[in-house]
């Protein structure tokens, strides 16, 4: 599956979620009983998760949910021996094997995540350890993140983005990231854009990167707002 490919693919999914009025309250036959604030039914991991799995059995491709990593890791910065294998939230497989190849990589991500001050800089440890996952395992294709945001308005979508430069910042301190080429998309679902004159339909951003790892190096200018293209759900 080709970059392309995989964002119709997530487009797809979140249109499962959610439909493009913006109206919703289930997945199929799963029914969304978490709230917001403002009593809108919310998709959170789990939801999200369902519907990329609905969309995958359609489409009859080979997928896993909480897949674990082929190595284990250390996430924590506390000197010690003990290292854990992490999960990957939604993989698609080449093969109907557990050990088969992962073409994709995929992880979930919701709201704001907390931000902490390591080393005297930013950090968000959520997001860098999802980094470190895509950036020390392999794929044969791609890698992905979709991040959920239930409602956004303008200063919304720079606040998450912020928090990816800082985790970027960090992951790539790691030593001996050799991957092979593959790419690389980051998504933003918005399912309630707020500020507006009136509610419009939700909106899926998405950017894309031909060759993740050499094309990061620099998360300042390639986590900017307007490298981002929209992902239309009418069409």
């Amino acid at each position: 599956m080709n970059q392309q490919e995989f964002a119709e693919f997530v487009k797809a999914a979140s249109r499962r979620a959610i439909n493009k009025n913006g109206q919703f309250g289930q997945i199929g036959q799963l029914v969304l009983t978490q709230k917001a604030l403002r009593e809108e039914p919310e998709i959170r991991e789990p939801e999200m998760r369902h519907a990329l799995a609905q969309e995958a059995e359609s489409q009859k491709l080979w997928y896993g949910i909480e897949v674990p990593t082929k190595e284990k890791y250390r996430f924590v910065d506390m000197p010690g021996e003990r290292k854990v294998a992490a999960r990957h939230d939604f993989v698609i497989l080449e093969q109907a094997r557990p050990d088969a190849n992962r073409s994709i990589l995929l992880e979930l991500k919701r709201g704001q995540p907390a931000m902490e001050i390591r080393d005297r800089q930013w950090h968000c440890p959520a997001i860098t350890k999802d980094f470190q996952k895509l950036l020390l395992e392999q794929a044969t294709d791609g890698k992905g993140i979709l991040h959920i945001l239930h409602a956004a308005n303008a200063g919304t979508l720079e606040a998450v983005l912020q928090k990816y430069r800082a985790a970027l910042t960090r992951a790539l301190e790691l030593p001996n990231i050799q991957q092979p080429s593959c790419w690389f998309i980051l998504f933003i679902l918005v399912v309630y854009q707020r500020g507006q004159q009136r509610q419009i339909a939700p909106v899926l951003r998405h950017l894309g990167l031909d060759n993740f790892g050499p094309e990061l190096q620099n998360p300042q200018d390639i986590l900017a707002i307007n490298a981002f293209q929209l992902l239309d759900f009418a069409a």
